[in-house]
């Protein structure tokens, strides 16, 4: 049995008269396009408007990440048989707390 991810290069250019995919299709296309490694570095949180929003969760990812923005773009319009993504937004938050938010850590405000 075909995995979901697998079939969808071959499904969306059937499916021209859909006007927008929801985000769980972007996950699954995010994920058989950009391959394992940065798959797991990284989620697709939204698609609005022609944006997807990616996590990145380290920041060489994110940097790397922005340098191929082009081609990640391109890559995933193929896949879907039609222009329908305009930009991917990548967003990293350091999870690692920040100096001043220990130093405040059993602090009263």
């Amino acid at each position: 049995m075909q995995h979901i991810a697998q079939m969808l290069p071959t499904l969306l250019p059937r499916l021209r008269h859909i006007p927008a995919l929801n985000t769980s299709v972007w996950r699954a296309l995010w994920t058989a396009n950009v391959g394992s490694a940065m798959s797991a570095h990284t989620s697709v949180s939204r698609y609005e408007k022609g944006v997807l929003i990616v996590q990145v969760d380290h920041l060489a990812w994110h940097q790397q990440l922005l340098r191929m923005r082009q081609d990640l773009i391109s890559a995933l319009n193929r896949a879907c048989g039609r222009t329908v993504l305009m930009d991917v937004e990548f967003i990293y938050r350091d999870t690692e707390p920040s100096q001043s938010e220990i130093s405040n850590v059993g602090r009263c405000t």
